[in-house]
């Protein structure tokens, strides 16, 4: 037990009979609970393992997420799953990067929610960085993207990052009817940023922000498959 700003954070776990694949996560075989001021807010593990954790009956904590930042590497091709909103719809994102009419030295940036086309970079090598506001269900939705290691400095990182920032409503009813910003009075109630690197094998990495009773707290998985 630990305790942080005047709250008691437990932490359970079982790694006896775990099992793993390609990396050092366990696939199966384990369960991790996290418990804050006596409430669950944070469970993961095999199903028949967590059961009996929740059969102890432990109040649910009242979590709402705010951030969420995965890794891959390894493909031209990204895709994931993401709510803009927290009662809102789950919905496909994919990343496309790929030549075109003009060839593998022309790239082209695609970026598609519910297999419909929201923005499309050309001449990604010249556009490396930039953003773009999108609308999603009945939100402002940012979209920022800066790939300049992809093509200037892939022996130091190499990494491209993608990020979707909701706005708050005032500031999306702002947008939509003056189509003007607040500068550094900006607010964003969700982001999922995503990170991209190439490599041989294809490493997924997520971590989780969420917020609880005004506090934030970041959770992290991971996991490695080829």
């Amino acid at each position: 037990m630990v305790e942080s700003d005047e709250s008691k954070i437990e932490i359970f776990w079982d790694l006896y009979n775990a099992k793993y694949d390609t990396g050092p996560e366990p696939v199966n075989g384990f369960f991790v609970a996290i418990l804050i001021d006596a409430e669950l807010v944070l469970i993961l593990g095999e199903e028949t393992m967590t059961k009996k954790f929740k059969t102890r009956r432990i109040p649910l904590a009242k979590v709402s997420l705010l951030s969420r930042r995965e890794h891959c590497s390894g493909n031209t091709i990204y895709t994931t799953k993401t709510q803009f909103c927290e009662n809102g719809t789950l919905h496909d994102i994919l990343i496309k990067c790929s030549g075109e009419n003009e060839g593998l030295n022309y790239p082209v940036l695609s970026v598609c929610i519910d297999n419909k086309t929201v923005i499309r970079v050309k001449r990604l090598q010249w556009n490396f960085r930039g953003n773009q506001s999108i609308f999603v269900d009945g939100l402002v939705v940012e979209l920022l993207w800066d790939v300049h290691d992809w093509f200037f400095n892939p022996a130091h990182s190499g990494y491209a990052v993608f990020m979707f920032r909701t706005k708050s409503e005032l500031d999306s009813r702002l947008w939509l009817q003056e189509k003007t910003t607040l500068g550094d009075e900006d607010t964003f109630e969700f982001s999922l940023l995503i990170c991209a690197s190439h490599g041989l094998f294809r490493r997924c990495s997520k971590r989780v922000t969420t917020g609880l009773e005004g506090e934030a707290m970041q959770l992290q998985a991971c996991s490695y498959v080829l």
